[in-house]
């Protein structure tokens, strides 16, 4: 008897911690900047997608944590000194992606816990380090770095604030909509000299993002 008694237990506790996770998947777009340059030149950001999978455990109603795996596509944009005939600058995009493990809390607020602020940090590795820009037309011959692998960090730490809305739930599903703000809290320069660099090398990236998500209860 006592051991019946123990399996049920056992089976009512994981159906238990079963209802409260879920699991789902994000894509959004992402506008990103070098801190080089203003938040507000719109000239100089990369616009460019994101997507994730993601793992919530709700610890109750009104705190819930998520955890997962993120593509971050990070980077800048400026114009060249290389010129077309017709006097059009060209643009040279330096993307800088990540993958990254989000480690965020989330609070459900309203009566309706539909509306929910986010906040955590983005530890990730960097994947991608490369300035796309054009072959020589004119203008200069100043050359462009395409890698810059040997000048990124390999590790990064960001942060993260959001706020979110639940557009649907049922028993099952839920499908959800949010903002998020991106802000780097580590260098993202490496330096690949024997000397000290400039205070100038310190480089940071921030960024933000719109995103529609889907989730299954488990």
């Amino acid at each position: 008897m006592k051991h019946f008694a123990f399996v049920v237990f056992l089976l009512t506790s994981t159906t238990a911690f079963g209802q409260k996770l879920s699991v789902g998947a994000e894509l959004g777009a992402i506008s990103s900047i070098s801190e080089s340059y203003e938040s507000t030149d719109f000239n100089n950001r990369r616009h460019t997608y994101l997507a994730g999978v993601k793992l919530n455990y709700a610890y109750n109603t009104r705190l819930s944590f998520s955890t997962g795996l993120q593509y971050l596509r990070l980077g800048y944009r400026r114009t060249t000194c290389y010129i077309f005939e017709e006097g059009v600058k060209n643009e040279l995009t330096g993307k800088i992606d990540y993958l990254v493990v989000p480690l965020l809390a989330n609070v459900h607020m309203l009566r309706s816990r539909r509306l929910v602020f986010t906040f955590g940090l983005l530890p990730g590795v960097n994947i991608k380090a490369v300035q796309d820009h054009p072959d020589p037309i004119g203008g200069c011959l100043i050359g462009y770095i395409k890698d810059l692998r040997p000048y990124t960090q390999s590790f990064t730490l960001k942060g993260q604030l959001g706020l979110g809305y639940t557009l649907f739930e049922t028993e099952r599903l839920k499908g959800l909509v949010g903002v998020s703000f991106v802000r780097g809290f580590s260098n993202n320069i490496r330096n690949p000299y024997d000397f000290p660099t400039p205070s100038s090398w310190e480089r940071r990236y921030h960024a933000t993002a719109l995103s529609l998500g889907a989730a299954y209860k488990l």
